[in-house]
């Protein structure tokens, strides 16, 4: 690629690397390191040959290059000064070990053979540093320099889409470009936000313009021209040795490692290098008992020929949510996962999207309102992706095939279904020639599809179908819903017509019907005593359907409490039912009134006879 830049190249530079990165003291590009990579110890075979050294009582001059070859490995943790005398610390005796026992030296660790342990060396060191740093760096093994290292390799590990993590930790050109651009932080932030094409086309472009035979000898004058310059200069100018590449490699995998390995105690660092404590407040949408969303190994049941969508309505108290979970129990293999939709559900409740999560530092000078020490430490707002009962279902579905799982959704008409569903609305039409999944497929928002590529199980599926989603076969959509209720929103005919709708009538008998109420001082069975009011309200005073008394309008144990049967049915029918209808259904003027006339089951109510 020939100098000078041409403007559309410039123009594909500016999209990813910063118009006047920081420099050094030498005026050229300042460079974050995330691995331990020197001039002194460059690679591995140098630093077994210094840890050797070091165990053999050798490296103890004040000569230069003995000075930099400890000061580097104090910022691994591997040596401690006693009475002026450098032995190997607690991780250099770990390291020492693994190398005796296998038997490597200074002269075989280079060669290809032994790869898995050059990685394992380095693993083994940055994982006891890392075990250091979360019990408080008690043995004074982790300095300034590798918190600062650590902190450029995290940045850079979360910054790498979980999709193409595998691909690029064991791509060491690759790695290399990432830490030859790696300035002020944001660039490979940048550079993984474009897509796969121009990923491909940037890096391509970067690596010309870095080899280019007519590589200026100085840096040229335009602000862009000369941004290209110094993010070339590494590799054009070899400030960066290749070296660079193979511990690059080692730290960011060994990185990797302890994230699995150490999970929500895995140190996260501030841009002050500081430890923060990744103890996250408790949040009900964000953690599910089963946050792998595996269940147990079942053999693949009978497909159901239950509907995908199914709404269950009926008056209050007509069963509605007992039939429906006990439906979803019916199927076999089931896991039911339940919400309940309100006014103020969104489609980022349901469905998920980033929240601020607080996150804690620690500091002993934090106390309460009651002067007692603060032990979780200074909170620090974090955010990350909190998935809401739709993608918790939809995983779970996904994850266990053999499985039917229900999302079951309370009063799913008290929220504004249009919106809550939004493109998710587009999967309701199901295809039951195959299989009953989706008919159609979305391309769900961008940090959704990062979300759900972080779960190896869902990788294959999101590159099969570039990033489309359906919903399959095994997850079922039920609900629950009372058009009666006030202050719902109306269900439009779309909506409508891709669910099965079912409705529980207040005519349906009670399980618990023969139970009796005290009423007027005389003991009525409860099923008598609904009818008897239904009737009244359906044929005299022309009430809905929907506003009667179900069967389970009480529960079998408030039947048995004339002060529920007052509070809960008396003031139903008074403020709901017969409003503007008192005088017609009770002989009261006030319902201060009737309570008093109550008297827990002595008092007569109702305008007409109970028998």
């Amino acid at each position: 690629m020939a100098w000078p830049i041409t403007q559309p190249h410039r123009e594909s530079f500016i999209q990813f690397l910063e118009p006047n990165p920081p420099t050094n003291s030498h005026g050229n590009l300042n460079v974050n390191t995330f691995s331990f990579y020197s001039s002194e110890l460059k690679n591995i075979k140098q630093l077994v040959d210094c840890i050797i050294k070091v165990n053999a009582g050798q490296l103890q001059g004040s000569d230069t290059s003995s000075v930099r070859y400890r000061n580097t490995m104090k910022n691994m943790g591997l040596l401690v000064n006693t009475a002026g005398v450098y032995t190997l610390s607690s991780i250099g005796q770990i390291a020492i070990g693994y190398l005796t026992a296998n038997s490597l030296t200074a002269a075989n660790i280079s060669l290809p053979a032994n790869k898995r342990h050059t990685l394992e060396i380095e693993k083994l060191i940055i994982d006891s540093l890392i075990d250091e740093l979360i019990k408080g760096n008690v043995k004074g093994l982790c300095n300034a320099t590798f918190n600062e290292i650590l902190y450029n390799a995290q940045e850079i590990y979360n910054n790498i889409p979980t999709s193409q993590r595998a691909t690029v930790l064991s791509d060491l050109d690759k790695l290399y470009f990432l830490q030859s651009i790696d300035s002020t932080g944001d660039e490979a932030k940048r550079y993984f936000r474009l897509n796969a094409a121009n990923q491909t086309a940037y890096y391509r472009l970067w690596l010309d313009y870095s080899e280019s035979a007519t590589f200026p000898a100085t840096a040229p004058r335009g602000i862009i021209d000369k941004m290209v310059y110094d993010y070339c200069r590494p590799r054009a100018k070899k400030t960066i040795q290749f070296d660079c590449r193979y511990r690059i490699e080692a730290f960011l995998k060994a990185y990797e490692f302890c994230v699995t390995k150490y999970g929500d105690t895995m140190p996260f660092l501030n841009k002050d290098f500081e430890n923060i404590n990744q103890r996250k407040k408790i949040s009900n949408m964000n953690n599910t008992a089963n946050r792998n969303f595996e269940l147990a190994t079942k053999a693949a049941p009978t497909v159901s020929a239950k509907p995908r969508h199914r709404i269950i309505s009926g008056c209050p108290g007509s069963g509605k949510s007992l039939f429906v979970e006990t439906e979803a129990n019916a199927l076999p293999n089931s896991y039911l996962v339940k919400t309940t939709f309100h006014q103020e559900t969104t489609y980022y409740d349901f469905v998920g999207t980033y929240k601020p999560t607080p996150l804690y530092e620690k500091n002993d000078d934090i106390v309460n309102s009651a002067g007692v020490k603060f032990e979780l430490g200074k909170p620090v707002i974090n955010y990350s992706f909190v998935f809401g009962h739709l993608i918790e279902s939809y995983l779970f579905a996904i994850k266990n095939p053999n499985w039917n799982i229900v999302l079951v959704i309370d009063e799913i008409n008290r929220g504004n279904v249009g919106v809550i569903f939004g493109d998710f609305f587009q999967l309701l039409d199901r295809d039951n020639t195959n299989g009953n999944e989706s008919k159609y497929s979305i391309l769900p928002n961008a940090d959704l599809i990062e979300f759900l590529n972080g779960f190896d199980f869902m990788q294959p599926i999101l590159t099969k179908s570039k990033n489309h989603i359906k919903l399959p076969g095994n997850l079922f959509i039920w609900g629950t819903m009372n058009s009666a209720d006030q202050g719902v929103f109306p269900i439009d005919s779309a909506f409508r017509r891709r669910w099965e709708f079912e409705y529980k009538g207040y005519n349906e008998a009670c399980a618990y019907g023969t139970d009796v109420l005290k009423y007027n001082n005389a003991n009525v069975q409860w099923e008598s005593f609904r009818n008897q009011i239904n009737k009244k309200l359906l044929t005299d005073l022309n009430i809905p359907e929907d506003k009667l008394i179900g069967p389970y309008f009480l529960t079998k144990e408030e039947i048995s409490s004339p002060e529920k049967v007052l509070n809960k049915l008396f003031l139903y029918l008074w403020d709901d039912v017969a409003r503007f209808q008192h005088k017609e259904l009770m002989s009261y003027d006030s319902f201060a009134d009737l309570k008093t006339a109550w008297k827990n089951g002595v008092g007569k109510i109702f305008t007409f006879d109970i028998v």
